[in-house]
């Protein structure tokens, strides 16, 4: 019996050790898979956005050069409009379907001429538009050049208009060809967005997946232009801790903790928007238990 518990007990010491080597191998395994998977999981997101981002930055390039293209022309095409009318005796500033059939000819959501004095007198809009002066605003008062200066052109980028409902326009004015005030015609931001929507990153970061509970945010300027969190976006963030972190060269991983929550986290930097890949650690210690 003495013999057989000596041959035993080291038997069982091995075999403890082996289990527990054994145990320690597969965790080991299980990890490096774990962290393997957590880590294609980011870059695949990464490389998707970094590629979606750089050709739709490229597109809207493309896109605002076009629309701007548009607008001027359609003032130019409205300013001619007015002088013919005008030559021919048939223009009527009080005719707004006339003004309206021409918007919609144009492609245009708003149009307006002015008098000498930068006040409109005629346009598409019914209501509130009339009487304006353009030098009484101060988001309108650089189209007063126009007066001054017969060459002087203006494209803007989007905007509010500048009398109610103070729906967001882009607007281009040019002189009027009759020799008095100027034109100014503005397409609804709502048409530009049909062009971009389909590549816009925020719409990409909206339907990505970062594993089973991980998510994209989208910082544009500081200030948090997409979060799952609704109430989130719109925050200011260049204070937060991991702020420098995820805005310090083009692409790269690290670290985070974010409202208590730790986070492994992927980022790219394209043209002033910072998008964050975020993966809970507690999701990627799940998968090991």
């Amino acid at each position: 019996m003495k013999l057989k518990a000596k041959i035993i007990a080291p038997v069982l010491v091995l075999l403890f050790f082996a289990t527990v080597g054994i145990t320690a191998m597969n965790y080991w395994n299980a990890s490096q898979s774990v962290r393997t998977m957590k880590d294609n999981i980011i870059e695949s997101g990464l490389d998707t956005l970094t590629s979606q981002m750089a050709h739709s930055i490229k597109i809207e390039e493309v896109v605002n050069e076009e629309m701007d293209e548009r607008l001027l022309a359609s003032a130019q095409t409205f300013a001619e409009i007015v002088r013919l009318r005008n030559e021919n005796g048939t223009l009527d500033y009080n005719d707004f379907a006339m003004f309206q059939r021409t918007a919609d000819f144009l492609g245009m959501s708003e149009i307006n001429v002015t008098d000498a004095e930068g006040t409109i007198i005629g346009t598409n809009i019914l209501e509130g538009n009339i009487g304006f002066n353009y030098g009484t605003s101060e988001s309108t008062l650089p189209y007063m050049q126009i007066l001054t200066n017969r060459d002087y052109v203006r494209v803007e980028l989007p905007r509010a208009s500048a009398t109610p409902p103070y729906t967001v326009y882009q607007y281009a004015g040019v002189a009027r060809i009759d020799g008095e005030g100027f034109v100014q015609v503005g397409l609804s931001v709502d048409v530009i967005k049909e062009y971009s929507d389909m590549l816009d990153v925020i719409n990409l970061a909206r339907d990505m997946r970062i594993g089973e509970s991980g998510r994209a945010t989208v910082i544009r300027e500081g200030l948090i232009a997409y979060s799952q969190v609704s109430s989130k976006i719109g925050g200011d963030v260049t204070g937060e801790p991991w702020y420098s972190a995820v805005t310090t060269g083009e692409r790269g991983r690290t670290e985070l903790e974010i409202d208590g929550i730790e986070y492994y986290a992927g980022y790219i930097n394209i043209s002033g928007t910072t998008v964050l890949l975020l993966f809970p650690k507690s999701e990627y210690y799940g998968y090991l238990m």
